[in-house]
């Protein structure tokens, strides 16, 4: 008598599971390589981590100076002409991103966007000692990022603008400064139009140890606790409505002062800023006939990278002209930073989404969040590289025009698919062979080869089958 086999739901989902397991690596792989062919250069959406910048370039500083350096500010030439060209950079330096190595974002001062050796500065935080490097990344491209750049100053560093009639306010006098510094304790100069007992400025000063924001008019001071704004940016102003003098952090105000004082003294010093300073200014104002509605700003300095330009550079001194948004009260800059014995190469530009350079910390930070203050996988050289064969399936790679992610899923996935075939056979657990794949590509995301969200979706595969095959049981 001919036996009918019944199809029961179990049996369905137990068939189903075992062709799963056999075929969901290659399923996979045929699944993501397509994905992994971009439709377009970058992120559009970018936001602001550093995989969500287009282009990445690699910075590394070497120092040869016989003594550990600390704090070490860098002249770095890119050919910002290039970048713009190409469309890698926005032609505003708007969308540069210097990040260190925990991927925290660095102060850049970029400048002579029209060269092809432009000098950008920024500090390398903490020591190097001598005979090594440090290496750091300068990300670029993000059609969206608007950044607000500042004029980092090291101490003995200064902007200097010449005196002009402008300048000379005698009454109802703004001054405004957007600052930034981890060392508030100090004796600087933010702005300063002052000689002798006549005149204007804005100081930061130790007093007794404790920090202060100092306003004098003439020889009358006003200070102010600076330990509302440590560490923090600030927006400090200044005004001054005869007699009185007040001072606000951020719009609020932290006290007013009759300083007896009918008007300011004039001078014709030139108006001074940064003398002193370790911080950021990232932006300066000079306002008159504050408190009434024909208040007017004098001059103001932005920082712009399209309006800062060097003008000589003989070590350790370089100079160069900031611009006036608004007017004609141009300064000069002038820093003393010694580059001698310091060594700065720039590596190639590369697609943040597709580049063996990128660090493993570099990479899920964009899903996972920053995983580590100091990133176990930063080497001099990617582990890929490192790899037999390496260098010669990159070469072919990038001769037949595959990007990086499809070629390396396609060959991750062919070989470890191999590889998950022979342990099921041995094994019969599809679930244990269908892990194999994802070990394979967590591999290659740590060594640089493939992005994580390629382990990401397997692993949630992985799971799912994992899964099934507990509940089928």
């Amino acid at each position: 008598m001919k036996t009918t086999k019944r199809i029961t739901v179990r049996s369905l989902l137990s068939f189903i599971g075992f062709y799963s397991g056999m075929w969901v690596p290659l399923l996979f792989v045929l699944a993501v390589l397509p994905l992994t062919f971009p439709l377009q250069t970058c992120i559009a959406e970018a936001q602001s981590v550093p995989v969500d910048f287009c282009f990445r370039v690699p910075v590394t500083v070497t120092n040869n100076t016989g003594g550990v350096v600390t704090d070490q500010e860098v002249r770095m030439l890119f050919n910002a002409d290039s970048l713009i060209s190409a469309g890698t950079m926005e032609d505003h330096g708007w969308d540069l991103r210097p990040v260190d190595a925990a991927l925290a974002a660095r102060e850049m001062m970029a400048q002579d966007l029209d060269s092809a050796t432009a000098p950008w500065w920024t500090v390398v935080d903490g020591t190097i000692a001598d005979g090594t490097s440090r290496t750091f990344s300068v990300y670029m491209g993000h059609e969206s990022a608007k950044r607000n750049q500042a004029f980092e100053f090291t101490g003995g560093d200064s902007i200097a603008v010449t005196h002009t009639s402008d300048l000379t306010i005698t009454d109802r006098l703004g001054i405004v400064a957007t600052i930034q510094t981890d060392s508030p304790l100090q004796d600087a100069t933010i702005i300063d139009k002052f000689t002798g007992s006549s005149g204007y400025r804005l100081l930061l000063v130790d007093s007794g140890g404790v920090a202060k924001v100092r306003a004098q008019i003439n020889s009358a001071t006003f200070d102010v606790p600076a330990g509302a704004f440590s560490g923090d940016e600030t927006t400090i102003r200044v005004e001054f409505i005869a007699p009185t003098l007040e001072i606000f952090f951020d719009d609020v105000s932290q006290g007013t002062s009759n300083t007896g004082e009918g008007s300011i003294a004039t001078t014709t010093t030139a108006v001074l800023m940064g003398t002193a300073y370790t911080g950021v200014i990232r932006e300066a104002e000079i306002r008159k006939n504050v408190g009434l509605a024909t208040i007017e700003k004098v001059a103001r300095w932005g920082f712009h990278p399209l309006q800062i330009a060097e003008l000589t550079s003989v070590d350790p001194t370089y100079t160069g002209t900031v611009d006036d948004e608004i007017g004609s009260n141009d300064g000069v800059y002038t820093l003393s930073r010694s580059q001698a014995n310091i060594t700065v190469e720039l590596g190639a530009v590369a697609l943040t989404f597709s580049n063996v350079a990128l660090t493993a910390q570099e990479r899920f930070v964009d899903m996972l969040g920053p995983l580590l203050s100091v990133d176990p996988f930063t080497l001099q050289t990617p582990i890929a590289s490192n790899l037999p064969f390496f260098g010669a399936l990159d070469s072919a790679r990038a001769a037949i025009g595959i990007p990086q992610d499809a070629f390396w899923v396609g060959i991750i996935g062919i070989f470890s698919g191999a590889l998950a075939f022979l342990v099921y056979s041995k094994a019969k657990r599809y679930d244990v062979a269908a892990a194999v794949p994802g070990a394979a590509f967590l591999i290659g995301t740590v060594i640089g080869l493939v992005e994580p969200w390629v382990v990401m979706i397997y692993g949630i595969l992985a799971a799912g089958l994992w899964l099934f095959a507990r509940w089928q049981r």
